[in-house]
């Protein structure tokens, strides 16, 4: 299970070792899904590559 962005954010601020590479990755790999989640917040495919197929452009 995955740390949400905020217990990331507070890793962070407390200088956990390798909190803020994975803050990053998290925060730069993703893709925002048209679904949200139980409480109305956005919700992010995370740390995949995803690639268009060609029709797509």
């Amino acid at each position: 299970m995955w740390d949400t962005i905020q217990k990331l954010e507070y890793r962070v601020r407390a200088n956990i070792e390798g909190a803020q590479q994975e803050l990053n990755m998290r925060l730069t790999d993703r893709m925002e899904l048209p679904l949200l989640g139980l409480n109305g917040e956005k919700l992010y495919l995370t740390g995949v590559s995803i690639r268009k197929p060609l029709w797509w452009i």
